[in-house]
């Protein structure tokens, strides 16, 4: 059975079933250093079990996310991700994250001045449901963490496109404008 036919690939056969579920590489860059072709493979003997877990439509978003360059796309961007200290730099998503882990009146929740990733890849859990953590759950979408990131990798996000973050250990959604603007209600401490 292939469910991934609509983004034109067969799935392959990788490294067997419950390992790798996929790979993407970055196969051409446009002269600005984003992706302009990617390559996303699907480990055949993956899918069912994805599936039933998560949704293959949230696998294809987190490969889509690194086609486009989330995590891919840092390598050589010191403005942006620091590898060897597995921390992402960039300041328009260190806002964003740091407004979706804002509790208010809460005065030991120290602000984050970087935002720390599970490996060079990948946010880390921490960040919550993000759709570029390494652990997806059905839960998992792009996030204005994400959005931001793009932001800064140079794509042209739409601020109407942020979307809702929940944050780890909790029900509470928070909203963040993608443009560094406050959210919608509300303000800063």
């Amino acid at each position: 059975r292939c469910r991934v036919t609509a983004i034109g690939q067969s799935p392959v056969r990788l490294d067997g079933p419950g390992n790798q579920l996929g790979d993407v590489k970055i196969c051409r860059t446009r002269p600005n250093g984003l992706p302009l072709v990617s390559r996303i493979r699907l480990d055949h003997d993956d899918l069912d079990r994805v599936d039933d877990q998560v949704g293959i439509e949230r696998a294809l978003r987190h490969f889509l996310g690194h086609a486009l360059g989330l995590g891919t796309g840092w390598a050589g961007r010191a403005d942006l991700a620091d590898p060897a200290g597995l921390r992402y730099l960039g300041q328009s998503t260190v806002q964003a994250a740091n407004w979706s882990r804002w509790v208010p009146d809460d005065p030991v929740l120290l602000p984050w001045d970087v935002v720390p990733l599970g490996d060079v890849i990948h946010w880390a859990d921490a960040v919550g449901s993000d759709i570029m953590t390494a652990t997806l759950t059905r839960q998992s979408e792009i996030s204005t963490l994400s959005a931001a990131a793009l932001r800064e990798l140079g794509y042209l996000v739409a601020d109407s496109g942020a979307l809702d973050l929940v944050r780890p250990g909790s029900a509470v959604r928070t909203r963040w404008r993608v443009d560094g603007g406050p959210p919608a209600r509300g303000s800063r401490p």
